[in-house]
């Protein structure tokens, strides 16, 4: 029988805890958890008692859904419909529930558990408020037993309409979370944890979120149900005491919380983005400091009344209104829209609100609020290859910069998987660390458990040594004559946790009921890690290998479950592996009684695992010496796959996911097994093996490609294109979709790509518009490369110094006092065939370098080329209205004679013409040797930049035309490609780009333009802190760029980093392109490296961070292998990153 102790549920104040590994003496304990009574296993808190369950998981199952309902082979004639999804009461946030025992049928009210028999009875009796379930013994009568011999599993409430009038959809609902908890965790409050939460946005309002990571059982979750159990969701709106002082901060934290979201491995629901931004939605309408949000909702028509009321026929207008404002359906943030859009839905339906009502200052919290998102890590676990739909983690690295700073987010996340948030810039706060708090909160963990271990008692008058403590059923403690026993095990314990409360805890409940004997200082046979604890706790369960054996489905079944499973539900799918004798009722109650406490019974009656990192040693996740536990992941998958042929038909579409998603998952299993399985199953296992994926599959069986989806109206191929999924785009097209189709609005694919932003579509992907028709060859008059970019710097000395030491540059030339500059020195410096001349004004009075440098700091001033005919070059210049800024002039020496020109080109800058003739010096005339060598280039490496790939330069809106008409006009070069907005673009901003080229197309020289955005592009940044036009960025061609970037990493050059999902989408790209990439991808994205590719051939490239203070001038390298683009397809990813830096620039 489990301890009775205090709740610490939100919904039910009689609940209670039990230890959750077996004790002595424990026979007679139930299946159970939770409830009114006894207990049976550790609690679970339940969060809401409402729920919403999506059944789609992506864009990707989204298009599935129409895929599988088109298919005319699965038919529902003569079968009665059966709904397809859990139900639970729903309770009132905040308010406790009177029907706590409701859930828990095998649990009587006075608090003892029922027999075996007992339980069997009300498990199949319970209220269909939890499942309506025929017997297992009852037979299927011509159709006439609706249940269909399995759990009938039913719709969430919903309101009923009016006579006459149709039913409608239901209200937003947040999600329903139970969390696994022991009332243990609150031995310790952690208060300098929200201590130092509170400082952080307190000091620093721009910070947008914390990141608390640790590694399993140290805490995180036990940290975000503690704010969440003190804020307005939860039980204790303030703290019943506050001894370890940390009321404070703890309640002001809590206080502010408007929303909350735990990712849960083992409930799929909970780790999808529709659902996330649904219940996000849902949550704030509830949270009281939000009022003005559900106001906000109510009050606009536009986001009040959603379309699926529009279509309806109602009798009365005003029914459909009230209505509509009461359940409050909003089309943005419908369940529709959320699957459909979510991106649109969170900014539109939550942000755009939000802001607009921070600006008119209707928030009670102006300062800020929080999110608390539990987690994060638990969500990638339903991701897959090929999923193009976002993660969790990857939909916030997208859109956290257009979170306000006052909407903050509180994380938590294991250590190990903190990569997935690599792009979000929050504060992070680590449980690993032992430094002195986390040391302490261990500390006064185990003092306080080993003080209820041990009571003082008599010694023996031997004086012997005695073992301690010595615990049965009945938790008598005894303790040794050595008071040195507990300090000496509080250390070692204290050593080997790593801050690891779960680790701490079993191990001391192992000690605590008599399984783990220990000596005085004598510690050796206690286990060392987390993967032992759970080793030692099955040993105790499975003393032999047919024990464990023999509850190896149930485990197998629940480990791969999609989304927790009811008794009857794991019940029929361990049958289903048995093709001979089914196991009896009484017997799977007997060998789930086994489990209990590692399955813990939730109030909507289906079970979960005590812990995530239980379920995933389980799974030999990340853990090692576990062959006598491991579960077959396989066996569990062909269960649910077989449960829902034989036991579950007709099948829903989302049931035929699914079906599919099992299958796929268990086709090793299921042909590996016996010869029992019906042909129809083997055959299409054999067809599953050998299809690409479930889509293929649902093509082959008749599913049309031109499908219209019933949520969204759209055609699959629409869809794919607009959400960039080129796999299932090629598959489509492969069966026969027409690529020329337009939709209602007249849009064709490329449209619709273009719109989308979907640049990178594999094969038929969008890479802008080559040109060509380069026209006539000019009769005369020649560019044959650039020669060099001249800078005009503050300090040309300190700047020749950083392009030596930070990009491999060596010095080269050298014009100032001692050579008869007397105006100007100069620096020249150069690697390979790329030549900078840095240039500084000697005279306080040189109004004319002086003013250029206030007014753009330091940047390219000029850029040259080498030229031949250089009097027909600037005769046509002027012919052709250029400005000159001086013209022919000649400048010689010993070495031979050079012949320039300047003209003005875009904003301050120029263009001069050299023509060097058979010039043999260091540079130009007037220039010496360098002044000197710079002692750490023979230590640094070797940065293998070889020449000027490109010039690029930015240009105010609306004047990029005029720019790319001069070139044209004045120097003959002719346009060589070019991209507009519709097709570069990000949430926040876009940019129209033309290159032009010489007619031999050895100079090319891209013109930029921002187009309008919701916010500042970088482009338009650049154009802001510069002044006006100029040289944004030199792009430097290296032939190798791996070792180019690596040498520029190690001499302290700073690159841009882009959000890690580029990699996920790329690699999948590449599955399906022509082009193979010869350098290991692993290797480019460690070193955040960029690959844009048509069938032709690909790039590589990345870029620096501005190279001075102002962000204007910046530097690209680039390695190109038979691709001549400018890397359309990376222009959003990069884009990206650069409105992550101008964020934190303060500019986005």
């Amino acid at each position: 029988m489990g301890k009775q102790r205090k709740s610490s549920t939100f919904t039910d104040k009689a609940n209670n805890w039990r230890f959750p590994f077996p004790t002595k003496n424990s026979g007679e304990d139930s299946l159970g958890c939770g409830g009114g009574g006894g207990g049976g296993g550790a609690q679970s808190k339940s969060i809401i008692p409402s729920r919403v369950r999506n059944r789609f998981e992506t864009s990707s199952h989204h298009l599935l859904v129409g895929l599988s309902s088109s298919i005319q082979g699965f038919s529902r004639k003569g079968k009665k419909k059966v709904s397809s999804c859990l139900t639970s009461k729903c309770h009132p946030v905040g308010i406790a529930s009177s029907s706590a025992s409701h859930y828990n049928g095998h649990l009587n009210n006075s608090g003892t558990t029922t027999t075996d028999n007992d339980t069997n009875k009300d498990e199949l009796s319970s209220s269909s408020s939890v499942c309506d379930v025929a017997s297992p013994t009852e037979d299927d009568e011509d159709g006439k037993n609706e249940n269909e011999t399995y759990a009938r599993i039913g719709d969430y409430n919903r309101e009923e309409a009016a006579p006459g009038h149709p039913r409608l959809p239901p209200p937003l609902k947040p999600l329903y979370f139970e969390v696994p908890q022991e009332e243990e965790h609150q031995l310790v409050e952690r208060s300098w944890i929200y201590g130092e939460i509170d400082t952080i946005f307190s000091t620093d309002s721009n910070r947008r979120g914390v990141i608390i990571h640790g590694n399993p059982g140290t805490g995180k979750t036990t940290i975000a149900l503690q704010l969440v159990e003190n804020s307005c969701f939860g039980r204790n709106m303030k703290p019943e005491n506050d001894e370890l002082g940390n009321g404070s901060s703890l309640v002001k934290l809590a206080s502010k919380i408007v929303a909350y979201h735990f990712c849960q491995v083992d409930n799929r629901t909970t780790c999808l983005v529709p659902d996330f931004v649904h219940s996000l939605a849902a949550q704030m309408c509830q949270a009281p400091g939000l009022s003005a949000y559900q106001t906000y909702l109510d009050e606009n028509p536009d986001v009040q009344v959603g379309q699926q009321y529009k279509n309806q026929n109602f009798a009365s207008c005003g029914f459909a209104i009230c209505t509509a404002k009461r359940r409050k359906c909003e089309d943005l943030l419908s369940t529709h829209q959320c699957l459909t859009d979510p991106k649109k839905a969170f900014t539109s339906g939550i942000l755009a609100p939000l802001r607009d009502l921070h600006k008119e200052k209707k928030l009670i919290f102006q300062d800020y609020f929080f999110l608390i998102l539990d987690s994060v890590d638990e969500a990638e676990s339903h991701s897959r290859p090929g999923n193009h739909g976002d993660t969790i983690s990857g939909f916030l690295s997208k859109h956290i910069l257009k979170i306000p700073p006052w909407f903050k987010i509180i994380a938590t996340i294991r250590s190990s998987q903190l990569a997935l948030l690599d792009f979000i810039p929050f504060k992070r706060i680590s449980l690993d660390t032992m430094d002195d708090r986390v040391d302490a909160d261990v500390r006064q963990y185990v003092s306080q458990r080993l003080q209820n271990l041990a009571k003082p008692c008599t010694t023996t008058g031997s004086g012997k040594k005695e073992t301690f403590p010595v615990g049965n059923g009945n938790r008598k403690k005894v303790v040794s004559n050595s008071s040195s026993t507990f300090p000496g095990l509080k250390t070692h314990l204290l050593q080997l946790s790593g801050g690891s409360f779960l680790f701490l805890k079993l191990t001391i409940d192992l000690i605590e009921h008599g399984h783990l004997v220990v000596k005085l200082n004598n510690f050796k046979n206690l286990p060392i890690s987390l993967q032992e604890v759970f080793s030692l706790h099955c040993n105790l369960r499975f003393s032999s290998g047919p024990k464990f054996k023999a509850v190896t489905p149930i485990l197998s079944t629940c480990l791969v479950a999609l989304n927790p499973l009811n008794l009857l539900e794991i019940y029929h799918s361990v049958n289903s592996l048995r093709f001979k004798e089914n196991l009896a009722w009484v017997e799977f109650l007997r060998l789930f009684k086994t489990l209990q406490g590692l399955l813990v019974k939730r109030l909507d009656a289906t079970y979960m695992f005590f812990h995530s990192s239980f379920r995933d040693w389980l799974l030999g996740k990340d853990y090692f010496g576990n062959a006598r536990f491991t579960c077959n992941s396989e066996m569990g998958h062909a269960a649910i796959a077989l449960r829902l042929l034989r036991v579950e038909r007709p099948l829903s579409s989302h049931k035929l996911l699914d079906l599919a998603h099992h299958l796929l998952k268990a086709n090793k299993s299921l042909r590996s097994g016996s010869g029992s399985s019906s042909s129809k199953l083997s055959q299409a296992i054999l067809l599953l093996s050998s299809c690409e994926n479930v889509s293929r599959l649902l093509l082959l069986a008749g599913a049309s490609p031109m499908t219209k989806c019933p949520l969204s109206g759209q055609s699959i191929l629409e869809i794919c294109t607009a959400h960039g999924n080129v796999p299932l785009l090629d598959l489509l097209l492969e069966f026969g979709g027409d690529v020329n189709a337009e939709n209602e609005k007249g849009d064709n694919l490329l449209a619709l790509a273009s719109r989308s932003g979907q640049l990178d579509m594999g094969d038929s992907k969008v890479v802008g518009t080559c040109y060509e028709d380069k026209g006539p060859q000019p009769p005369s008059g020649k560019f044959t490369h650039f020669d060099h970019i001249t800078h005009w710097v503050g300090n040309a000395k300190q700047a020749s110094t950083f392009y030596c030491v930070r990009m491999g540059f060596q010095p080269l030339a050298y014009a100032g006092l001692e050579t008869g500059s007397r105006k100007v020195a100069a620096h020249v410096v150069r690697q390979n065939k790329i030549i900078l001349v840095l240039k500084s004004a000697y005279e306080p009075d040189d109004k004319e370098m002086g003013d250029h440098l206030v007014r753009h700091g330091d940047g390219a001033k000029d850029v040259a080329f080498t030229v031949e005919d250089l009097d027909e070059i600037v005769k046509r210049a002027k012919q052709r209205g250029a400005t000159i800024v001086r013209d022919i002039w000649e400048e010689s020496d010993e070495n031979g004679k050079v012949r320039f020109a300047t003209i003005q080109t875009y904003g301050d800058t120029t263009h001069t013409f050299i023509e060097r003739g058979n010039y043999q010096g260091l540079f130009l005339p007037g220039y010496g040797k360098p002044l000197f060598e710079d002692p750490l280039s023979a230590k640094l490496p070797t940065c293998h930049l070889g020449f000027i790939d490109h010039i690029v330069g930015n240009q105010p809106d609306l004047e990029m035309e005029d720019v790319v008409k001069w070139y044209e006009s004045t120097l003959l070069f002719h346009r060589f490609w070019s991209v507009d907005d519709s097709q570069i673009h990000t949430e926040y901003s876009a940019l129209r780009s033309i290159v032009v080229a010489n007619w031999e197309e050895t100079i090319k020289m891209p013109i930029n333009e921002p187009a309008p955005g919701k916010k500042k592009s970088q482009i338009q940044e650049y154009v802001d802190y510069y002044g006006g036009a100029g040289v944004q960025h030199i792009a430097l061609n290296s032939q190798d760029i791996i070792k180019a970037v690596k040498a520029l990493r190690e001499r302290g050059t700073e690159f841009l980093e882009v959000p890690r999902v580029y990699y996920t989408t790329l690699r999948e790209n590449l599955k399906n392109s022509k082009v193979k990439v010869a350098e290991d991808l692993d290797i480019l994205e460690a070193l955040h490296i960029l690959i844009d590719y048509d069938d032709n051939g690909y790039l590589l490239q990345i870029f620096t961070k501005p190279v001075q203070d102002r962000p204007t001038l910046f530097y690209e390298v680039i390695q190109r292998r038979n691709h001549n683009g400018f890397g359309a397809g990376n222009f959003k990813a990069l884009f990206e990153a650069f409105e992550t830096e101008q964020d934190k620039r303060g500019n986005l």
